[in-house]
């Protein structure tokens, strides 16, 4: 009897009421429901909701939020029957926001009223078209985004990397709020997608001088538009000086002192080589000679991995700063710098090989040491990896017409098994369509039975180990990964920002994600609205902060100042970027 089957009844063509939310408190306990009737293809069930019990005791209320919008109440109730509840006339609309605007929200939305205006739009080019066995896209990592006083008045300015053949924004920051300033030189540069960038005084002129980062995983070979950028100004005039040599998909671009000579080097790290999937590309140390950057010859960052972000620290306090890099199909590699020279560290374990996003320094368990967030692919979604069965790409020229291609498979049974199936594996190796003439042929094959042994032994087979997003805990000075909340796995976390938001005096880390760019099998990754972890790992959705990413793909988060208040700037893929109000 400790039941209640609720049936809900309005006027209209809508008459069960599909899409209704029902609230049942009983004590302080809450239970939630939306009215669906669809389960599957060609498949529904009764138009109902039923709530279960523990407790026979008459539940308190029931709130009735309509399809509309209009919201009914319904007092005490008791258990065991099947109630229906009809629509009344003259209900008010609730109002949702109302919840969250009581529970002293974080984050305002000043978006609007800060004249912000910038909506990154990402060109067409479709990896898949190219290369059809990738696991995921390459060329949609963008845009860029760079903060620095450009016209030296005190403020913060904000610069946004545009797509192929998209303009990029500068933003200059003023009393009202932010104004976009056109540069002339920049946007005829616009072919370029820049993906990484970077705002210092690299020529030591005491102005703001801006480092750009190519990619787009389209362009190949010498393309001019691959050429990374240093943009200066001299006497009012925007100067572009093209980095000779480097035609490289870039990921990201970080700055250091890394020979402690008085002005800011560089890391590049490069992602893809363009249609050559699981080639590893090589990556670039930039030494700055009186502002002009030369390829470091003493630090050989050649084929280190599929790199996707850095993050320059000094973890072994002396005084220069180290180096942590991550990237895809490859573990965390953490490499010292010893008077400018880099040394690869063995500190962390070689057995962490993933997805690597993102890289950020924290003190996640407020030891006094500097740990390291990862955010990796997480838990959410058909891949599978361990330790014992990592996940394994296969990398080679399958069908030897000159053009390699990746085959990514998982284990199972003792054998690995393509993630593709058949339609997809032939449409790239046509030859597969004569050795199986039926799906059924197919069916159940494992890779040493698809390919022969001297294609798979010619093969460079690429693992991951972890999927899981976590972090690397610090244990005098050796590294140990520690997996986040299950919250923190429903997508790729592709950004991390620390700031004291809730006013604590502690700091927290915003975690943001999501992921679009996979075939329909896969699904696209949008469920994860963000979050707030505080230094005991407790993790807080950011939606009931006024704060939700869900369905957005975020790629930076950065805290400025604006009027003497702290604001959160969110940049999203293919969508408008936003700035928030910290409320403090």
């Amino acid at each position: 009897t400790n039941y209640l089957t609720i049936q809900l009844e309005q006027n209209g063509s809508n008459g069960h009421a599909i899409g209704s939310k029902v609230y049942v408190y009983q004590k302080d306990i809450l239970q939630y429901k939306e009215l669906y009737t669809v389960r599957g293809f060609q498949a529904s069930s009764e138009p109902l909701l039923h709530f279960a019990f523990s407790q026979s005791e008459p539940v308190d209320s029931i709130r009735v939020i309509w399809p509309d919008n209009q919201v009914q109440n319904i007092g005490q109730t008791t258990l065991g029957q099947k109630l229906v509840i009809e629509k009344k006339e003259g209900l008010p609309i609730y109002n949702f926001r109302k919840d969250t605007e009581e529970a002293n929200q974080l984050f305002v939305d000043r978006t609007d009223s800060l004249n912000f205006d910038y909506t990154h739009e990402e060109d067409r080019y479709i990896d898949f078209n190219r290369q059809k066995l990738m696991p995921f896209q390459a060329g949609d990592r963008g845009p860029a985004l760079a903060t620095g006083d450009w016209n030296e008045d005190g403020q913060t300015d904000i610069f946004l990397g545009g797509s192929k053949f998209k303009k990029s924004q500068l933003l200059i920051q003023n009393d009202m709020g932010f104004e976009v300033v056109e540069t002339p030189a920049i946007n005829k540069d616009s072919i370029t997608e820049i993906v990484s960038a970077t705002m210092h005084d690299f020529n030591n002129d005491q102005s703001s001088d801006l480092f750009v980062a190519t990619g787009g995983a389209d362009f190949f070979g010498q393309s001019q538009p691959l050429l990374d950028a240093l943009i200066t100004r001299e006497n009012d005039s925007v100067i572009i000086r093209k980095i000779p040599g480097l035609y490289d998909n870039a990921s990201v671009v970080r700055a250091s002192d890394i020979d402690n000579d008085n002005d800011l080097d560089l890391f590049i790290g490069n992602h893809i080589v363009t249609n050559d999937y699981g080639n590893l590309p090589n990556s670039y140390i930039l030494i700055n000679e009186a502002g002009n950057f030369k390829i470091s010859t003493e630090n050989d960052f050649q084929g280190i991995g599929m790199i996707t972000d850095a993050v320059f620290v000094d973890i072994d306090t002396d005084n220069d700063e180290d180096i942590l890099i991550v990237g895809e199909w490859m573990a965390p590699k953490l490499y010292i710098n010893s008077n400018g020279v880099f040394e690869l560290s063995e500190a962390i374990p070689d057995n962490l090989n993933g997805l690597w996003q993102s890289v950020y320094p924290f003190d996640m368990d407020a030891d006094g040491d500097l740990d390291f967030l990862l955010g990796n692919w997480g838990l959410n979604s058909k891949l599978v990896a361990s330790d014992s069965n990592p996940l394994r790409m296969y990398y080679s020229d399958f069908d030897n017409n000159g053009q390699t291609e990746t085959i990514v498979a998982y284990f199972k049974n003792g054998q690995y098994f393509p993630s593709n199936n058949f339609d997809e594996l032939s449409s790239q190796l046509v030859h597969l369509k004569k050795k199986y003439n039926t799906y059924s042929e197919f069916a159940g094959q494992d890779v040493s039975q698809i390919f022969d042994k001297e294609t798979l032994d010619k093969s460079k087979i690429l693992e991951v180990h972890k999927l899981e997003s976590g972090f690397l805990k610090n244990e005098n000075g050796r590294f140990i990964f520690e997996p986040f909340d299950q919250y923190l796995q429903m997508s790729p976390l592709l950004d991390f920002v620390s700031f004291d938001f809730n006013n604590d005096g502690l700091e927290e880390v915003l975690a943001g994600g999501n992921y679009f760019g996979v075939t329909p099998y896969h699904g696209r990754f949008d469920s994860f609205p963000g979050a707030l972890i505080n230094s005991n790992g407790d993790v807080t959705l950011t939606p009931s902060l006024g704060l939700d990413l869900s369905n957005k793909s975020v790629r930076h988060l950065k805290i400025i100042t604006f009027a003497d208040k702290p604001h959160l700037i969110v940049v999203n893929n293919n969508d408008k970027a936003r700035v928030f109000e910290i409320k403090k």
